[in-house]
């Protein structure tokens, strides 16, 4: 139920009435995938999100970011030219509960998100292959 758009001050959030959720504004940003948080680059580098536009991890900075999945709080994220994957913490509603945390280290030449089914596309050694989760 949300979106970005681009305004004259650069990628914004605004809820489906059309509202300005927050007043961030980002230099890219990618769309919510379903998930609690979504990526946008600032300044320094490659954040998230929440539902109402606040920066919801803290210090975190990455080379590049997907947005994270529906069904779970994971997110890929790029560090030092590989991928790997972000536990994005817990939350009750709008309220942050638990830190980040790196759950599979960075590893991938490139990283998707993971479906609904558990699944994420990882590429490695010029393959593709899908990781898997085993507890949701």
């Amino acid at each position: 139920n949300r979106f970005f758009a681009r305004t004259s001050r650069g990628w914004q959030l605004f809820d489906l009435n059309g509202a300005l959720l927050g007043d961030q504004v980002f230099e890219e940003a990618r769309p919510f995938e379903g998930g609690s948080f979504a990526a946008v680059r600032v300044a320094d580098g490659w954040a998230f999100v929440n539902g109402s536009g606040a920066i919801c991890c803290g210090d975190l900075r990455f080379e590049d970011a997907r947005s994270s999945s529906p069904g779970n709080h994971l997110a890929a994220v790029k560090e030092n030219g590989v991928w790997g994957f972000i536990l994005g913490g817990e939350w009750i509603g709008e309220e942050h509960i638990a830190s980040w945390k790196m759950v599979i280290p960075p590893q991938y030449e490139d990283a998707g998100v993971f479906g609904t089914g558990g699944l994420a596309p990882v590429k490695r050694d010029g393959m593709w292959y899908y990781l898997k989760l085993l507890a949701q």
